[in-house]
């Protein structure tokens, strides 16, 4: 059984993302603050750590650094589950090795779990290249953007799917109607 690790002071949330991915069959440790998650990091095998970004301790993107720094916890994927997509912090959680920068508000239970079984590398599960990650539903392979998308991720090698709030090129039926006006 893959073991994935949440570490969140947000118990509520944490919680509801623990019980998607134990009914998916996977075995969850919540770990309520970031030193806290560390330390479980540190003494448990997990195949996967969910890190929120905003904790009272320390900044998810200051532990997934110690994680990486660390020889025992280095090669575990990491992915930041939060709520904030400012670009900095984006930016610098994958420079910082983030597997993935998933935003709370936009992804479903359903949908966290095929993330997961995608980071793990489980097969039939949308998988993350390296050298990109997912930020809300988009591919990024540079400077992310955290925008408001659909949940569904790309497969490998695909195009980053539109953003719906973005200005779409006119197809050539609409661009058949304007000239008919």
């Amino acid at each position: 059984m893959k073991r994935v690790l949440i570490v969140d002071d947000e118990i509520a949330v944490a919680t509801v993302f623990e019980a998607a991915l134990k009914g998916a069959g996977y075995d969850v440790k919540l770990a309520s603050d970031a030193k806290s998650g560390l330390s479980a990091a540190q003494a448990g095998k997990f195949d996967l750590i969910l890190m929120d970004q905003m904790m009272p301790d320390m900044s998810g993107n200051e532990a997934l650094k110690t994680l990486k720094a660390d020889p025992s916890t280095s090669q575990v994927p990491v992915a930041m589950l939060t709520n904030f997509g400012h670009d900095t912090m984006v930016k610098e959680a994958l420079n910082a090795q983030a597997a993935d920068y998933i935003l709370k508000y936009q992804v479903s239970n359903d949908g966290l779990v095929e993330r997961v079984k995608g980071l793990i590398g489980e097969s039939g599960a949308p998988s993350v290249s390296e050298g990109q990650a997912q930020v809300g539903g988009e591919a990024q392979a540079e400077a992310p953007q955290a925008v408001p998308s659909t949940e569904q991720t790309s497969p490998q090698g695909a195009q980053p799917q539109v953003n719906p709030a973005s200005p779409q090129p006119a197809n050539s039926s609409d661009e058949n109607q304007a000239e008919k006006s």
